[in-house]
């Protein structure tokens, strides 16, 4: 049995020292409990491998900077390595290996079981099972939370308060949840102060009513995802969560988790083991432990979640589960992994996608041609060919696959089933390989068919720029002016970040996005709204907020866009078949355009395949200049959440990333605010219109490319 262990630095016995209670020979010791796991597989006649994660030498002993460094996709790999070790071992049965994750390990070691379903089975102890950025919300406001303001005074947090709270019963998930509201100082002086992003009055204090809400403690979270310490965790830079693996788990599946978890949502194993069973894995055990915690050692409580050693209960379980699959019969078994191990590996069908024409069918899913044809899948392709060159090599890089071209590179998330064909395959935009300069973008940009703008501003001052102030069609990029809008009313008062308002049937709206699957009457706080609407350019979230705010808000800080048309109302009127509506919105004088708005309330949202691929009615839309966007910009690129997509730009070359854009056929825009790693502030924001398809792709790195000569 191969060992993953969690999150932090951890060393092959998953050592969990105390950071707030020390006695003589240093820091106490809480648990290692992958040590007491392999001594108790070992009474069982379970050989097990663990292992020092990457730049750690032993319990404690690791290198701080290389570690920060360090990223999930590269645990991986380090953990494909040690399968491959522990496979080539004379005295293990490689069709009888199986893979053991916890917590953070839970994500590679699904991964690694993706790539590997020939394994005998996967055992995942306190799963995350949905994003990165759920679990520390959920930390934070369920855990966190309610563990610090036990220790407010009149209503309100101080240093003394974290003090108490960090000498107080509170167990180590709690301690650390909690400490989103202290200041990084503590770490150099020891001296516990109140996070000063959190102080927005500067007093020294938190207010429990006003500061240390569920919505700012999102807030620091988002920030510390976009460019700080949670930053691999990211969704662009993170592994898939095990939900997001669930269809390709063919394998047998033992769920471990306690109820008294503080680290992840203990009702998020139920969900996996249900998904697991409805993606038509009959083969799922789920174990739940009432008393047991995060490292399924006992707890009084949640709050007192504190790392003890693992209870005799799960271990018991592991070795009758693991005893019993072990059990079926071998040659089954061998002959079933055989047959799958002759399928492509994820990097050898992208290989095959890049080098081998004609592209065939049968190297994808049913369901992924269903929506893709053969003829569509070659095209994209032979495009990313064209204009960036011939395949050099594909390699892993921070959990995504890279697909490396002899001018560009594509980062690339697959997901093979069980007979080696694609099911998912989606390329990011693609990065140039070169910096390409500031005159030779603005040059071959102008060359582009149609219409293009661009400006590039440093530090106030416009360093390069292509008809700034031409108004042009800048599709889901018009949300920065409805976030601006928003920003304004929550400083003016009206609202705050964490108002909670309930989905309402007419902000209903089509993709992109999710929340149109939600059901009405469902709450979200502003703040989620708002940080839907940017990094998922969430439809339905915009609509409602435009609503909230008013659409006279809007309009006030773009007089150009009047009506300030909702997304559901663009939908309705570009819709196929609503050809006399738009002749009618045309003609009609301003007054004449709100009235159809109204009228347009009680028309019923069109279907997604009223929309084809060519471009329609490019003459209605948002219009705003790339000086306007670059405003805007700059009026919310400091939200934390505007850093969570970062867009074409590569994040870990930044200080700062923050990113809206927006595309539908015929237009296109990026708009990256940036501050760089010696300190300038930079924006670029860049639009193309044409009423021919566009190539986004080449747009995309020519883009990518200035942003390369500007880092």
């Amino acid at each position: 049995m191969v060992l993953i262990g969690g999150s932090g630095p951890q060393d092959m016995d998953a050592t969990i020292f105390s950071p707030w209670e020390y006695g003589p020979q240093g820091p106490v010791l809480l648990s290692h409990i992958f040590k007491d796991a392999a001594d108790h597989l070992a009474g069982c006649g379970v050989a097990s491998v663990r292992y020092n994660k990457r730049y750690v030498a032993g319990p404690g002993q690791f290198d701080t900077q290389r570690f920060e460094g360090l990223t999930l996709g590269q645990m991986l790999e380090d953990a494909e390595a040690v399968l491959n070790a522990a496979r080539a071992h004379p005295l293990v049965d490689p069709h009888r290996i199986f893979v053991y994750g916890w917590s953070e390990g839970s994500t590679v070691a699904t991964a690694l079981a993706a790539r590997h379903p020939e394994l005998a089975g996967l055992i995942l102890q306190a799963p995350v099972v949905g994003a990165w950025r759920d679990v520390f919300v959920w930390q934070a406001v369920e855990v966190g939370l309610p563990y610090l303001k036990s220790f407010a005074v009149s209503g309100r947090i101080t240093g003394e308060s974290l003090q108490r709270a960090f000498a107080g019963d509170g167990g180590l998930a709690a301690k650390l949840a909690a400490s989103f509201a202290v200041d990084p100082s503590f770490f150099t002086t020891q001296t516990p102060a109140v996070h000063r992003f959190l102080d927005t009055d500067g007093d020294g204090a938190l207010a429990l009513d006003t500061e240390l809400t569920p919505a700012r403690f999102e807030q620091a979270i988002d920030a510390a995802l976009g460019n700080g310490f949670l930053a691999m965790y990211a969704p662009d830079r993170a592994l898939p969560p095990v939900m997001e693996q669930a269809s390709r788990l063919r394998m047998p599946v033992l769920i471990l988790q306690g109820e008294r978890d503080a680290s992840v949502p203990p009702a998020q194993a139920r969900i996996l083991a249900e998904a697991l069973r409805a993606q038509g894995n009959a083969d799922v055990t789920l174990k739940w432990y009432p008393e047991l915690g995060h490292s399924l050692g006992k707890t009084p409580s949640t709050v007192q979640d504190d790392f003890q050693p693992i209870d005799a209960a799960p271990l018991q379980d592991v070795c009758a589960w693991v005893s019993a699959v072990a059990a079926r019969p071998a040659p089954a078994r061998q002959a079933a992994s055989e047959g799958l191990t002759q399928n492509p590996t994820p990097q050898a069908a992208l290989e095959r996608l890049f080098r081998q024409r004609p592209v065939q069918a049968e190297w994808f899913a049913p369901g992924f041609l269903a929506v893709l044809p053969v003829s569509q899948i070659e095209a994209i392709v032979d495009e990313l060919v064209r204009n960036f060159g011939q395949l050099q090599e594909v390699r892993r890089e921070a959990g995504k696959w890279l697909v490396v071209l002899e001018r560009g590179e594509l980062p690339t998330h697959v997901q093979l089933d069980a007979q080696g064909r694609f099911e998912e395959l989606m390329f990011e935009p693609p990065r140039s390989r070169e910096a390409i300069g500031l005159d030779r973008a603005v040059a071959e940009m102008d060359r582009l068919a149609g219409k293009v703008s661009l400006i590039v501003v440093e530090d106030g001052r416009e360093r390069a720029a292509l008809r700034p102030d031409q108004p042009m069609g800048v599709a889901s990029a018009f949300k920065l002016a409805v976030l601006a809008a928003l920003r304004e009313q929550v400083e003016a008062g009206r609202w705050s970040w964490d108002t909670v308002v309930r989905l309402r049937p007419e902000w209903r709206s089509l993709p992109s996005g999710f929340l149109q699957t939600w059901p009405g009457g469902a709450p979200l706080t502003l703040y989620s709204l708002a940080a839907l609407m940017v990094s998922q350019s969430d439809n339905t979230a915009a609509d409602a907020l435009l609503a909230l705010v008013g659409r006279e808000a809007v309009e006030a800080i773009s007089p150009r866009n009047r009506p300030f048309l909702s997304t559901r109302e663009m939908f309705i009127l570009k819709a196929r078949g609503n050809e006399a509506l738009r002749a009618r919105f045309r003609s009609a004088d301003e007054g004449g355009r709100y009235r159809l708005v109204e009228e347009m309330a009680g028309m019923p949202l069109p279907s997604e395949d009223a929309f084809g691929p060519e471009p329609t009615a490019l003459d209605i839309e948002w219009f705003f200049t790339t000086r306007e966007l670059c405003a805007l910009m700059d009026r919310v690129r400091d939200l934390p959440f505007m850093g969570i997509n970062p867009g074409v730009a590569r994040a870990e070359q930044w200080a700062q990333v923050a990113f809206k854009g927006g595309s539908e056929p015929g237009v296109l825009n990026l708009t990256t605010a940036l501050v760089s790693k010696d300190g300038r502030h930079l924006c670029v924001s860049a639009t193309w219109n044409s009423p021919d398809k566009l190539a986004d792709q080449q747009f995309m790195s020519l883009y990518s490319g200035l942003l390369e000569a500007l880092k």
